[in-house]
C-alpha cells in the first residue's frame, strides 16, 4: 500500500517543487510556445515566471493536482499574457522565423489580445469550443464572436478571399478527435 501524497498546507518545500516539475515538464513547452505567439521574447518570459511561481506555489491542490491541469494552465497564462497586452506589453514581432512565420505573426499582433488569444488557443493548441470557453471564462456565442471575428481580420490582413457569410457552403464545425490529429498533422 503506498503512502497518500500530503496536499495544500500539507505539503511541505520538497512536494510542492516536485509537483511543480511534473506539471511543467508536462505542459512547460506548450505554455512557453503560448506565451511566446502572445507577447515579445522578454515579456513572454517576465510572464513565464510569474506562471511558473503560480505553479509552485499551488501545483500540488485544487484544479492542478487533476485531469484538468492543462487547462487550468493555459487559462493561467492566457489571463497574464491577456493582462500584460492591455498594459503596455508588446506583441511579437517574428524576428527570426521564416517568412511565411513572421507574415502570420505580424498578422496575429495586430489582433487585440483576447482575439489573437482565441486563434492561438483554437488552431495552434487545438482546444475544442468547450474547452475555449473554460479557459477564458467566456460563454461559448463570445468565443464563437471572438474567433471568427479574429480569423476574418487576418484574412483581411494577409490579402486572403473574403466569403460572403450568407452563401451557403463549407463543412460543418467538427470537433471530433481524429479531425484535429489530422489538421496538426
Amino acid at each position: 500500500m503506498t503512502e497518500a501524497q500530503p496536499r495544500g498546507e500539507d505539503a511541505g518545500p520538497t512536494e510542492r517543487r516536485a509537483a511543480a516539475d511534473r506539471l511543467l515538464e508536462a505542459h512547460g513547452a506548450e505554455l512557453r510556445g503560448y506565451c511566446r505567439a502572445m507577447l515579445d521574447e522578454q515579456e513572454a518570459a517576465d510572464v513565464l515566471l510569474a506562471v511558473f511561481g503560480y505553479v509552485e506555489e499551488h501545483g500540488i491542490e485544487g484544479p492542478l493536482a487533476g485531469p484538468d491541469a492543462r487547462l487550468t494552465l493555459l487559462a493561467v497564462t492566457h489571463n497574464r499574457c491577456i493582462e500584460r497586452s492591455r498594459t503596455g506589453g508588446r506583441p511579437p514581432r517574428g524576428a527570426g522565423r521564416s517568412a511565411d512565420e513572421a507574415e502570420a505573426i505580424r498578422a496575429l499582433a495586430q489582433l487585440r489580445p483576447m482575439g489573437r488569444g482565441m486563434v492561438l488557443l483554437r488552431a495552434v493548441l487545438g482546444l475544442g469550443w468547450h474547452e475555449l470557453e473554460r479557459v477564458s471564462g467566456k460563454p461559448r456565442r463570445r468565443v464563437l464572436q471572438r474567433v471568427t471575428g479574429a480569423w476574418r481580420r487576418i484574412s483581411a490582413l494577409t490579402g486572403g478571399e473574403r466569403r460572403d457569410p450568407d452563401l451557403d457552403g463549407g463543412a460543418p464545425l467538427d470537433e471530433r478527435p481524429e479531425t484535429w490529429a489530422r489538421i496538426r498533422a
